[in-house]
């Protein structure tokens, strides 16, 4: 009878932890986050009053052992870690994950694992935990470009923090499009303007101007036959820098072309076609040119008609065979210049079809205002073209940026803080970093709604949200508990009814024992 009575204390004891976790399920029906708790018993050890037999042949069976059992325990406290339903709050800065994963926080030297997305903006414009005041923990963008790098990883000082004060942004890159007439006559030009800004916000007028360069010209062709031996010597033909007249292989700005003593003309002009990519043509000027009927056009890789120059004695009188030019009609120059300094100049060349899809140049603006110095920025032309119809040339973009203030900001589902600036821009300020576990029942809490890793908890696996398995984050919204209040209900009275039957055994057993004391009466 005593172990009956230590049978039923086991139960009793048993059944207040099963109780006490309901009691607690149900005082956190309203906390953010919350994750109810499951009980689940063992027996406890087994006292064997008789062991088991084996089968002797065809005489006697085996019997079972005979063993008593000594109680009951708790065999776990588990977490169900179900997801819990959407609260609106319209609190941009409350947040609830949908799907898995924890919240990070941060104290600088440890960090901790939160459902509950009750956030605050302290006055340092860190984001922070309402009951904490933890840091929340993420990626911070790029203040000049807005790019995150989620590849960095994630320290306890990881703090996300929103600008509070004013921001500007340098122009690093203006952009422009439109169309250059190709009708337009040598030295035609148009003005562009556009305004850029330094690293203060301070914005500078810059003026680009675009001159249609002058139409090639051809000098006098000197054989009067393709046929004249033109003697012996080198032929250079030069192209100017960053162009090529040399093959792909072996880019060159000059090429060599040795002629010999029985040479013609054609025979000059295929040893410039076999010598690079240059490309030799005989311009034939017509009968009545006489003596100086032929000549050589020659056009290099690049499509740029070259400038060429040889040394050789010529055959028949003749002067040296071949032509000169200068650029061709599709190339136009630009001038960038401010407050009436030229700041940058270069030009653009155009193909066939009047694209020119990799131009671009570079400027520099000395300062003076106690803005970095000096303003570097590149120019890009690919999106202008050279067709027939008129002039709409203009600076399409740039990337700069005037003073502008923090006004708003909006948290969208992949965990990226945009900020909306008073200068009109948006661009992303830091983005959230959420964690996840191979075991999350296995984190420890530690109050405040906070989490900790463990020994059987596994480690985080950190990732931007919305992504492979990763939750979205809902902005404006709250997960409530997960507790479902009639399923406690019914295991608070299936918890009663154990305790209640337990105490029975132990007055039970009180009773049998006082009848047998009584048996000596």
């Amino acid at each position: 009878m005593i172990q009956a009575m230590y049978n039923g204390v086991t139960g009793l004891r048993s059944h207040k932890v099963m109780m006490d976790v309901i009691s607690n399920n149900i005082a956190n029906i309203n906390t953010v986050g919350f994750k109810a708790g499951k009980v689940s018993f063992k027996e406890m050890f087994n006292q064997t009053v008789k062991g088991a037999t084996a089968p002797r042949g065809n005489v006697v069976g085996g019997t079972n052992p005979e063993q008593v059992g000594l109680g009951v325990s708790v065999g776990s406290i588990d977490v169900v870690n179900s997801q819990g339903s959407m609260q609106p709050t319209g609190k941009v800065t409350d947040m609830a994950i949908e799907g898995s994963g924890f919240f990070m926080l941060g104290d600088g030297s440890g960090r901790f694992y939160t459902r509950d997305g009750a956030f605050n903006v302290d006055s340092d414009g860190a984001l922070v935990a309402a009951g904490s005041g933890l840091k929340v923990l993420g990626w911070a963008a790029d203040k000049i470009t807005g790019k995150i790098d989620s590849t960095i990883p994630i320290q306890p000082t990881s703090f996300i923090n929103l600008p509070v004060g004013q921001i500007a942004r340098q122009t690093t890159q203006v952009t422009y499009g439109g169309n250059l007439a190709s009708t337009s006559f040598p030295g035609q030009s148009r003005s562009v303007s556009a305004l850029i800004y330094d690293t203060l916000g301070t914005a500078h007028t810059l003026g680009v101007d675009f001159t249609k360069v002058q139409q090639p010209t051809i000098s006098d062709g000197y054989a009067d036959t393709d046929t004249t031996t033109i003697g012996t010597g080198t032929l250079t033909l030069k192209i100017g820098t960053g162009k090529t007249i040399g093959t792909s292989t072996d880019p060159q700005t000059s090429v060599d072309v040795t002629i010999a003593a029985t040479d013609t003309l054609q025979d000059l002009c295929d040893k410039i076609d076999a010598t690079s990519e240059a490309k030799c043509t005989i311009v034939d000027a017509g009968a009545a040119a006489g003596a100086d009927r032929y000549s050589l056009r020659i056009t290099s890789a690049s499509g740029q008609q070259t400038s060429a120059s040889a040394t050789y004695t010529a055959a028949g009188g003749h002067a040296p065979v071949f032509s000169t030019s200068t650029e061709n009609a599709n190339i136009w120059s630009w001038e960038a210049s401010t407050e009436g300094m030229s700041v940058g100049s270069g030009s653009v060349t155009f193909d066939g079809q009047g694209r020119s899809p990799f131009a671009s140049g570079n400027i520099s603006i000395p300062l003076t205002n106690g803005a970095s110095t000096p303003l570097d920025s590149s120019l890009v032309f690919g999106s202008i073209t050279q067709l027939a119809g008129d002039t709409t040339i203009s600076a399409t973009s740039q990337n700069g940026l005037p003073m502008g203030m923090l006004d708003n900001f909006t948290i969208g589902q992949d965990g990226i803080i945009s900020g909306i600036f008073t200068n009109g821009t948006s661009q992303p300020l830091a983005q959230i970093a959420l964690s996840a576990f191979s075991n999350p029942g296995g984190l420890s809490k530690i109050g405040n709604n906070m989490l900790v890793e463990s020994s059987n908890s596994g480690l985080p696996q950190i990732s931007p949200p919305a992504i492979g398995s990763m939750g979205k984050v809902n902005a404006g919204f709250l997960e409530s508990s997960n507790v479902d209040l009639p399923t406690e209900f019914a295991n608070m009275i299936v918890a009663q009814r154990g305790f209640q039957a337990n105490s029975r055994v132990i007055t039970t057993a009180d009773q049998i024992l006082q009848e047998l004391v009584q048996l000596i009466r």
